[in-house]
């Protein structure tokens, strides 16, 4: 089994240390297929809830039945709209976070950076396991769940990455992501810092891009947020017709 054990470097930190970023060429690629997933997803829940919506109108209320036809389209419709209006506004966003997105490794640090979120920092003893899902990258799950991250296939030599990390911990492919390891994580890092301070500061000193502060972007609503409101929305209707419709 590959020794996850600290080594002293054996030349300098500088010299150690590669920065990966994302492929400019491939975010429109990216960006269709992450599209693609959440239309599916809401359209399988579609499917799952409609029929459940029939059955329930027809044996509780039978009045219900004229009137989910309609209801349906123009909660689709309204929905729909939503997404169509923040959709140029998730890409503006994504292609921030993708031109931003920096990852600089060492012989026993890794520090990601991106817009709109905080700095991940973690230590080669902080990781627990090293996860491979076929077209999702890797996903490094550390002691502690909340630096747990993913590092996505569309870096710029995600070979010679995935190469380095081998050295950390094996890496395991699966196609469910590491929630048996999250559960097992202790939520806090058992590593000492003060051990990898020097490298530390090097790996902070070669970031190349300052990502936006979290504090400064504005949140704006996101797929998943329209797709909860436009379902809450959905049941609130058939709860007000199910209440207000004479039986």
């Amino acid at each position: 089994m590959t020794s996850t054990s600290v080594k002293a470097p054996t030349v300098g930190i500088r010299e150690q240390m590669r920065n990966y970023q994302l492929d400019p060429k491939l975010f429109r690629k990216a960006m269709v297929r992450g599209t693609v997933r959440r239309w599916a997803w809401l359209l399988g829940t579609l499917v799952v809830i409609v029929p459940i919506f029939f059955a329930a109108a027809s044996i509780g209320t039978p009045g219900m039945t004229t009137y989910v036809p309609a209801a349906l389209p123009l909660t689709a419709l309204a929905l729909g709209f939503g997404v169509a209006l923040s959709w140029r506004r998730q890409v503006e966003a994504a292609r921030r976070r993708w031109a931003s997105f920096e990852l600089v490794v060492s012989e026993n640090v890794l520090r990601r950076t991106v817009a709109g979120a905080s700095p991940v920092e973690i230590l080669r003893p902080d990781v627990v396991a090293i996860l491979e899902r076929p077209n999702d990258g890797l996903i490094l799950v550390t002691t502690d769940r909340k630096r747990s991250i993913v590092l996505p296939p569309q870096l710029l030599g995600y070979a010679e990455l995935r190469d380095r990390l081998v050295h950390w911990r094996p890496i395991e492919r699966t196609r469910w992501g590491g929630i048996r390891y999250i559960f097992k994580s202790s939520g806090a890092s058992k590593s000492l810092p003060e051990a990898f301070s020097t490298e530390i500061r090097e790996v902070r000193a070669a970031n190349t891009k300052v990502a936006t502060p979290v504090a400064l972007l504005r949140r704006r609503p996101t797929f998943g947020r329209l797709a909860v409101v436009g379902w809450f929305s959905l049941i609130l209707l058939f709860a007000l017709i199910w209440i207000f419709v004479p039986k």
